[in-house]
């Protein structure tokens, strides 16, 4: 059975700071690199390492919207991999081989 706290992040009354960060990808990025959720030492684009405690993050918060869907009657649905065209590959191939 999974126990779900529900967080309070804001307290009540206080003011949320928008002015700060005005771009949810900034300041995302900026809290992963802070926290070091992800390993990013290495060289390949979109390839990142999570780190244990970020896995326990991610799983804790796929439990969470999967709590929420179920109570509120959604479901859920998952979306095939990004498609690379079969031409990147032929380049990558040929690249590894020195080509």
């Amino acid at each position: 059975m999974i126990f779900i706290a529900k967080l309070q992040l804001i307290k009540l009354g206080e003011k949320r700071p928008r002015e700060k960060w005005r771009n949810f990808t900034d300041w995302f990025n900026w809290v992963i690199m802070e926290t070091e959720v992800y390993d990013y030492r290495y060289p390949v684009k979109g390839a990142y390492v999570w780190r244990p405690y970020g896995v326990k993050i991610r799983r804790l918060v796929e439990s969470y919207v999967r709590f929420v869907h179920d109570e509120t009657g959604h479901q859920e649905v998952l979306f095939p991999p990004v498609f690379i065209p079969y031409e990147f590959f032929s380049k990558e191939s040929e690249h590894i081989r020195g080509v």
